[in-house]
C-alpha cells in the first residue's frame, strides 16, 4: 500500500499506511473509534447471546415435542434463508430507529444457525444410552440434561462459531442502512466524506475485533469440549 498509494494509484483511492495510522490515532484520541466500536459490538454481543440461547431453547423444545418438531422444522429452516438485510426496513417500521433494530438483526442471524445445529445435536444423542437410562429410572429431564445436552454441546458451539460473523455482518449492515452510530455508520460516513483512511480504519477495526471474539469462542470450545477428541468436533 505504501508503494502503490500516491504513485501508481491516486491517494484518494487507496491510502498509505501512514495516513491510515494518522486517522486511527486521531479517532482514538478523540474517543470516536472506541465509541463506535462499543456501539457495534455491544449490539453484536446482545443479539448473539439472546439469539444463541433462544435457538438452543427452541431446539430443546422441539426435540422434547417430536410432533411439533417435525411440523415446525421446515418452516424455521425456510425462515433462516431470508437474508437479515432484507428485514431491516420492516424492523425499522415496526420498532423504529435505534439500537433495538441492530440487536434484533443480530438475534435473527444467530438464532437460525444455532437452532439448526443444536437441533441436529440433540437428536443425535445415543439411542441405546437413552434407552438404558430410562430402564434405570432416569426422568425425562435427567435424560435431557445428562445425555442430550452433552451430545448437542459440540454442535451448539460449532453453530455459535458460524453464527458470530453472520451476527456481526447483520449488525454492521443495519448500521449502514438505519444506524446513527457504530462502525458501519463510521465507515459509511467516511465514504461519504471521501475519507479513505477512515474507511480502512473502520474495516480493519471491525475485522480485528471479530477475529478476537472468534478466537475466544475457539478457546471456549477447547475448554468445554476437552472430553471430545478434536477430530470429532464439528
Amino acid at each position: 500500500m505504501a508503494v502503490v498509494s500516491g504513485r501508481w494509484l491516486d491517494a484518494n483511492i487507496i491510502s498509505s499506511p501512514d495516513q491510515i495510522f494518522e486517522v486511527a490515532v486521531a479517532w482514538s484520541r478523540s474517543g470516536y473509534l472506541l465509541a463506535q466500536t462499543v456501539s457495534t459490538f455491544s449490539s453484536v454481543a446482545a443479539g448473539f447471546v439472546v439469539g444463541a440461547v433462544l435457538g438452543f431453547l427452541v431446539a430443546v423444545l422441539l426435540t422434547e415435542m417430536p410432533l411439533l418438531g417435525r411440523f415446525s422444522e421446515p418452516y424455521l429452516i425456510a425462515l433462516s434463508v431470508i437474508p437479515a438485510i432484507a428485514l431491516v426496513p420492516i424492523f425499522v417500521i415496526w420498532f423504529g430507529l435505534g439500537v433495538q433494530v441492530k440487536i434484533l438483526m443480530g438475534l435473527w442471524s444467530t438464532f437460525s444457525i444455532v437452532f439448526v445445529t443444536s437441533y441436529q445435536g440433540l437428536r443425535a444423542a445415543d439411542a441405546k444410552l437413552l434407552e438404558l437410562s430410562q430402564v434405570y429410572g432416569a426422568s425425562r429431564l435427567q435424560r435431557l440434561v445428562t445425555i442430550r445436552v452433552w451430545s448437542a454441546l459440540p454442535f451448539f458451539l460449532s453453530g455459535a462459531k458460524l453464527a458470530l460473523p453472520k451476527c456481526a455482518l447483520a449488525v454492521v449492515a443495519t448500521e449502514f442502512l438505519a444506524g446513527s452510530s457504530g462502525l458501519g455508520y463510521a465507515i459509511l460516513r467516511a465514504g461519504n466524506n471521501l475519507d479513505i483512511g477512515g474507511l480502512f480504519v473502520g474495516v480493519i477495526t471491525l475485522t480485528l475485533v471479530t477475529l478476537l471474539i472468534s478466537n475466544a469462542l475457539v478457546k471456549a470450545e477447547d475448554i468445554f469440549l476437552q472430553w471430545v477428541p478434536k477430530e470429532r468436533r464439528k
